[in-house]
């Protein structure tokens, strides 16, 4: 949870605003929950498990991950941390070389949402610490909108657009660890009004609990087969 502080409030300048409720079903302020409207550029991508910040006034910040077509389904802490499996997509939809078996997702509405510029900040170095690797800027080139389901394994996200050279290695789909992702609001001055933030941890595949109990009796069956053998021997 240190992680996510620490993104929710690096860099942050405050400029006061008066809180607003974009949706009376969900609070004003940074928080998580259900984000009522919210699609994600997307069919079918949950908006129960939401970052939001709605304190802007006509405006709401949404960011969420999920899992890619039919792989796993991510889980979540219920503050903004998600699992998710490390490892190739293996969707059987439109599966790419490269790919996470889950995406991260942003999702801004509003009214006055045109009022701002926005930057969504993305980490694709697990164990990179803190630091948020790259940055694309909404609207933006890639088709880049105001809503939208992203990839790490996506190429656009393998360069380094904070500086005129990479500082960081280009995504692995394996590695296991913990991602980044803030959405920001700038004002006409540049100066940050409104963030929300997720950590992704991902680890390897871990068999279920039916999956042991199942290997358990197969190594059995082994078992009473081998010993059988040896008693007709």
């Amino acid at each position: 949870m240190k992680k996510l502080h620490l993104l929710i409030t690096a860099a942050f300048v405050v400029v006061n605003v008066a809180p607003a409720l974009l949706n009376a079903q969900t609070p004003c302020g940074p928080g998580f929950g259900s984000a009522p409207g919210a699609t994600f550029g997307g069919a079918g991508i949950p908006n129960s498990a939401v970052a939001y910040n709605n304190c802007l006034t006509g405006v709401s910040l949404n960011l969420t991950a999920h899992q890619r077509y039919d792989n796993p389904a991510l889980t979540n802490d219920g503050a903004g941390v998600f699992t998710a499996q490390a490892g190739q997509d293996a969707n059987t939809v439109s599966p790419v070389t490269g790919y996470a078996k889950w995406n991260f997702a942003y999702d801004i509405q509003g009214a006055n949402a045109l009022q701002y510029t926005y930057r969504l900040y993305f980490d694709n170095n697990p164990q990179a610490g803190n630091a948020l690797d790259g940055y694309l800027n909404i609207p933006g080139s890639f088709g880049i909108g105001y809503a939208n389901s992203l990839n790490l394994g996506m190429g656009v996200l393998n360069i380094n657009v904070l500086g005129p050279a990479p500082t960081f290695q280009p995504f692995d789909k394996d590695a296991a660890g913990e991602y980044g992702f803030s959405l920001v609001a700038y004002n006409s001055d540049f100066n940050e009004v409104a963030r929300t933030s997720i950590l992704v941890n991902t680890s390897s595949v871990v068999p279920e609990p039916s999956t042991y109990a199942l290997m358990t009796a197969g190594l059995a069956i082994l078992g009473v087969a081998a010993r059988r053998k040896k008693l007709l021997a």
